[in-house]
């Protein structure tokens, strides 16, 4: 049971390694563990942060995950922050257009930074924090895939 459940939480992740190789960071779609590792010297676990506990359960052989909270989808590290499209919110009565609408950021330390809630599903995301932009692969409710730019002066404080 706890070992089943335990493997497809960690099997199921989204990871990053930082522009300067400093970091990796890993963070779990069910649930929302953030995991930052320094990779300096060696790979040392810094920290592990537990914003929301994955809630899986096994039901006759199958996983009932109908009151898991969704995490993480995709992570971007830079030297200062790592941002992530994140989520957040129950899983069962959501459409999946409404997953992973929001963009987070955290330091180093597992803090939250800022957090901005979008109308469509952030699928990837990268960015550019000499030009403070946040590139995004959005799903559009209609199915639509598409392109776009942020300006992070509307997420950081």
């Amino acid at each position: 049971g706890d070992d089943s459940i335990r493997h497809i939480v960690y099997a199921t992740i989204s990871g990053a390694m930082s522009i300067n190789k400093k970091y990796i960071v890993t963070g779990t779609v069910y649930g929302s563990i953030l995991e930052i590792f320094n990779v300096s010297d060696g790979i040392n676990l810094s920290s592990v942060h537990y914003f929301v506990e994955p809630t899986l359960i096994l039901r006759n052989g199958n996983f009932d995950n109908d009151d898991t909270i969704l995490g993480f989808n995709d992570l971007f590290a830079t030297p200062k922050y790592i941002y992530a499209s994140y989520d957040g919110e129950n899983y069962g009565d959501v459409p999946v257009t409404k997953f992973f609408n929001n963009i987070a950021v955290f330091d180093y330390k597992g803090r939250p930074i800022g957090k901005l809630r979008l109308n469509n599903t952030v699928e990837k995301i990268c960015v550019d924090e000499d030009n403070k932009k946040i590139y995004c692969v959005l799903t559009l409710k209609n199915g639509e895939v598409k392109l776009a730019e942020i300006d992070m002066n509307n997420i950081m404080p």
